[in-house]
């Protein structure tokens, strides 16, 4: 498997949360921005309809022709007068959505996140060394408890043994056991 590597910076749940905080309140902006210009659309047709309804003088068709293109008119002025908020916004949201996006390639499998969940830690180690001409029964079963005791040092160590294993030879999958711990790091991502 090629991985192609890059400098995204990987962030913490916590963090990837407040990007996404931060969109949902541009994405409020936005719907507010576009409740408001539809309600001076629709205002401004009502007054525009009234206006030409009560023209003396002019045939049905001509008021209809008249009012159509005063309406077109004004809705393209109320799009270009609100261009530049609406740019805003969008720039504004550039930079988080271009993060959060970044982080697909860390969060996009349950067994990346728990690949890294224990990296560092001794007792993964320690796992590792003890289980490290372990077989795939022994492995199979070591798995099963680190589920049933959402021992993440453990899992992560299983996972990293099964993964150097011939596929036809693990006793569980990577992706399985790793979606079995139901981490919290992947669920909140």
């Amino acid at each position: 498997m090629k991985i192609t590597l890059s400098d995204t910076p990987l962030l913490t749940p916590q963090q990837i949360g407040e990007l996404a905080s931060t969109l949902d309140l541009l994405h409020k902006r936005t719907l507010t921005a576009i409740e408001r210009l539809n309600k001076d659309i629709a205002t401004r047709k009502q007054q525009i309809a009234a206006r030409w309804k009560s023209a003396p003088g002019i045939g049905a068709g001509e008021v209809a022709r008249f009012a159509e293109h005063e309406t077109v008119s004004t809705v393209r002025e109320i799009k270009d007068n609100s261009k530049a908020e609406l740019d805003n916004i969008l720039k504004d949201a550039g930079a988080p959505h271009a993060q959060l996006i970044g982080q697909r390639q860390f969060y996009d499998s349950p067994a990346k996140v728990l690949g890294r969940a224990a990296q560092g830690d001794p007792k993964r180690t320690e796992y590792l060394q003890q289980l490290q001409h372990a077989g795939p029964a022994e492995l199979g079963h070591m798995a099963q408890v680190a589920v049933d005791t959402r021992n993440v040092a453990l899992a992560s160590a299983v996972l990293s043994l099964i993964d150097r294993m011939p596929s036809k030879d693990r006793p569980v999958g990577p992706a399985e056991l790793a979606s079995a711990m139901k981490q919290d790091d992947f669920l909140k991502v």
